[in-house]
């Protein structure tokens, strides 16, 4: 067995043990989701007994399914499949993709931050608070010097944007009524 034939094999096996614990979140449920960083509001969705984290999650498994096909097809150990010569490279192009941008994806999201724009949102019903909290993160993380160029791109976008939607833009919130 050649080394290229031993990558794609041990990424078929790997990509084929990431689509089976798709699966296993599923039926492991909220705690599932967020142990594994789908984020509070998938944990809360799937609480709640909505199918949208079910099928979000199926969705990626049945991707992650059909790149082990394609993995074990490149290995040599199934029957060639359609398109193999176009598949492999643009699957090795998403990972490689989701790679390169997962580092600054890990230093630039705060979950913490992410969950108290949520509670501002559902607090205030509105787009302005959480408008105004990600201008404040972003300049704080500007003022720590990650990432300055696109911490300036973004910081004027959010400012320019935190102007627009001001509290007289916004409609009026009514308390609830309460009936007795």
């Amino acid at each position: 067995m050649q080394i290229g034939d031993r990558l794609l094999l041990s990424g078929g096996a790997l990509t084929g043990a990431a689509s089976l614990l798709h699966l296993g979140i599923i039926l492991g449920g909220p705690d599932w989701y967020r142990f594994f960083g789908a984020g509070e509001h998938m944990a809360r969705l799937a609480a709640r007994g909505s199918i949208y984290p079910s099928v979000i999650t199926a969705g990626i498994a049945a991707i992650l399914g059909v790149w082990t096909l394609y993995a074990l097809s490149g290995a040599g150990l199934i029957r060639r499949l359609p398109f193999l010569p176009l598949a492999l490279p643009l699957i090795a192009a998403v990972y490689l993709t989701r790679g390169i941008l997962g580092v600054p994806a890990v230093l630039l999201v705060d979950d913490p931050v992410r969950e108290s724009a949520e509670r501002e949102n559902d607090v205030h019903g509105g787009q302005l608070g959480h408008l105004r909290l990600s201008w404040s993160v972003l300049r704080r993380r500007c003022r720590r010097g990650l990432e300055k160029v696109l911490c300036q791109s973004r910081l004027t976008t959010s400012r320019n944007l935190a102007e627009q939607v001001t509290s007289e833009n916004l409609p009026a919130i009514q308390p609830a009524r309460r009936t007795v």
